[in-house]
């Protein structure tokens, strides 16, 4: 494994100065939630690929990186893709939370990820630590896919989502504790979601990224809007920037205006003004590479 080679692969999905202002495309089942919550399996893959397609023009070169998945997006929308925007590849299946006692598993293979023109991969999992069972198994497939991914020296950020959080002392104890479990496995970044909750003052919020930086230690983190509304992703954003935080790997807060095929192309700068907003708030985030 060579180091060197992997940690340029990671730089390609920062932006110049170091940060991390990714777009998340690599929705699926969620994705088609959002059209049709009553029978997401009704929505047409070509719907999906169009909406993910759409989006892609519409930020052109704004994201440092954009994440896609095999399913809808690639290898077929590599060439969409602008020249110097990275590529995260989703290495996991769907239909996780149907029973997420089940855990999950890895449907792509790093090496064909790679071979896709992936910069770097990504793998979800559903974490508890106090669910101990799972989080062995857990272990194993991050560990599985740490091996396997550093084997053709390609980067993997770890996104371990928390499920069944009672109140904001449990949300805080899942998101440390797994971050604590994905740091010592190896990972070369990770993305966490928020680890303050809904309702709870700045200074709350300010101390559990404190919280969070330290356990992350030399291990770069971003954080996700976790299906929260723009507004309230800016303030999250705003302070796990100035307390550690590399930047944002953002989904439905920022492109959610435009789902609906109709309106989409008139909505893209409403999209685009919520990716650019986020943008700049990742100026005080922490560099996961020297700036260019």
């Amino acid at each position: 494994m060579t180091v060197s080679a992997r940690s340029a692969r990671l730089e390609r999905i920062a932006s110049p100065d170091g940060r991390l202002r990714i777009a998340a495309l690599d929705h699926r089942d969620s994705l088609r939630v959002e059209w049709a919550p009553d029978d997401p399996d009704s929505v047409d893959p070509g719907t999906i690929t169009a909406f993910k397609a759409d989006v892609l023009a519409g930020l052109g070169t704004r994201p440092s990186g954009v994440m896609l998945e095999p399913e809808y997006s690639l290898p077929g929308l590599r060439a969409a893709v602008p020249d110097g925007v990275g590529v995260i590849g989703a290495l996991e299946g769907q239909g996780y939370f149907d029973d997420p006692a089940a855990g999950n598993e890895l449907t792509w293979d790093p090496a064909d990820a790679l071979a896709a023109g992936v910069d770097c991969a990504k793998l979800l999992v559903l974490y508890r630590p106090d669910r101990t069972e799972l989080a062995a198994a857990q272990d194993a497939l991050i560990t599985d896919a740490v091996e396997r991914c550093h084997a053709v020296e390609l980067p993997i950020l770890v996104e371990p989502v928390p499920f069944d959080v009672v109140d904001a002392a449990d949300r805080l104890e899942c998101v440390l504790g797994a971050a604590a479990r994905c740091v010592e496995l190896g990972i070369d970044l990770l993305k966490a979601p928020f680890p303050g909750h809904t309702g709870q003052s700045d200074d709350e919020w300010a101390e559990a990224c404190r919280r969070l930086d330290d356990i992350a230690g030399d291990t770069p983190w971003g954080t996700l809007s976790w299906g929260v509304d723009d507004e309230t992703f800016e303030r999250q954003l705003g302070i796990a920037c100035t307390h550690g935080c590399s930047g944002f790997l953002v989904g439905r807060a920022m492109w959610r205006p435009a789902l609906d095929p109709a309106t989409r192309l008139g909505r893209m700068d409403e999209v685009r003004a919520r990716f650019e907003r986020f943008a700049r708030l990742a100026d005080a985030g922490r560099p996961i590479v020297a700036a260019a």
